[in-house]
């Protein structure tokens, strides 16, 4: 799945859920590279696929 946030940040991020969410500002930035966003959405991808956001949530419960 895909979100779009509206906030002007330069970001994307990718979430347990499997969900990637990209914010405005990187989308505007990359409005006319289709390769750049292409290379974005396939970090996030690799983020999931490799359990980053898993293992930052099991990090940040140990930790608070």
């Amino acid at each position: 799945r895909l979100s779009i946030d509206s906030s002007n940040e330069f970001n994307a991020f990718n979430s347990e859920t499997n969900c990637i969410t990209v914010q405005a500002g990187l989308l505007d930035t990359f409005r006319d590279n289709d390769d750049a966003l292409a290379q974005v959405i396939g970090h996030e991808i690799a983020h999931g696929l490799l359990g980053h956001s898993k293992r930052q949530a099991k990090y940040d419960a140990k930790v608070a």
